[in-house]
């Protein structure tokens, strides 16, 4: 796992102010306790840092398939993690089967305290602000029609009301956490399937 911390990229001392120069070293503890949590270490003792296991961090980058940065939600992306081939069931919302609205409802009930509807056209509908593709933030939901191609490319020039039979958790870099039908999986907003059956964004109120 890898913390970018740029620090060969930083202007001299002489330039840099007081936040900065905190923002680098913090981000330098950052990588040095990572580091020290990785399976290769000696040692195996919980090394914990701003309340979260560095070793729970290295295998949730693992089973996401992509580094953990400093600035990302470690709560999001560990718990979200855990989740990774948990296998697809309609209506359910246990590690037996998880559909992916009750995915999204229990996620944001573990990780936020926050309990969202249970269908997914009413957590975009109700519990969400719409979001751009573009201005998605880590925590957002995503919204699909996976109906069929045409009914997709209908819903986007009509004016009523969007169909929505999908949802997902922006997790970043266009990539995203949902329960597919072939179960827990990270995907890509930037496939081509998604791209055709995308909806919308929705940042929870």
């Amino acid at each position: 796992m890898i913390i970018r911390t740029d620090i060969a990229s930083q202007p001299t001392t002489s330039c840099r102010g007081v936040a900065d120069i905190i923002r680098i070293v913090m981000a330098s503890l950052v990588l040095v306790i990572i580091v020290c949590a990785m399976p290769s270490c000696s040692s195996h003792r919980h090394v914990m840092y701003k309340g979260q296991d560095m070793n729970e961090l290295v295998r949730a980058a693992n089973r996401l398939g992509f580094p953990i940065e400093a600035d990302d939600d470690w709560a999001l992306m560990i718990e979200a993690s855990t989740w990774i081939g948990t296998p697809y069931r309609q209506g359910g919302n246990t590690r037996a089967g998880v559909d992916c609205s009750g995915f999204t409802s229990y996620i944001y009930n573990k990780v936020y305290g926050k309990q969202l509807h249970r269908r997914s056209a009413d957590q975009y509908l109700l519990d969400c602000r719409p979001v751009k593709q573009s201005k998605l933030r880590q925590g957002d939901l995503v919204f699909f029609d996976t109906s069929s191609s045409s009914a997709s490319k209908d819903r986007k020039s009509s004016k009523s009301a969007p169909n929505i039979n999908h949802t997902g958790i922006y997790l970043r870099d266009g990539m995203f956490i949902h329960a597919s039908s072939h179960g827990v999986m990270v995907d890509r907003l930037s496939s081509t399937y998604y791209q055709r059956t995308w909806v919308d964004g929705g940042r929870v109120k």
